[in-house]
């Protein structure tokens, strides 16, 4: 569920930041209601290299403003 929407996301053109996978995991938490109330420090970085054959971080650009 959660690596389909990271992953639809990029291929639209809005690869999620850290902070924003973290959020829709907790979103996902609390709709499931869960006894936990959010995702662990780490969490993120585990769950990239858990799936990092389809996911890869990128370090974001500025764009032009020229």
């Amino acid at each position: 569920m959660l690596l389909d929407y990271v992953l639809e996301s990029a291929d639209r053109g809005f690869p999620l930041a850290h902070h924003n996978i973290q959020q829709s995991a907790n979103v996902i938490l609390k709709g499931n209601s869960s006894e936990m109330q959010c995702v662990g420090k780490n969490w993120v970085d585990r769950f990239i290299e858990r799936h990092r054959d389809q996911l890869q971080s990128h370090w974001s650009k500025l764009l032009d403003t020229a």
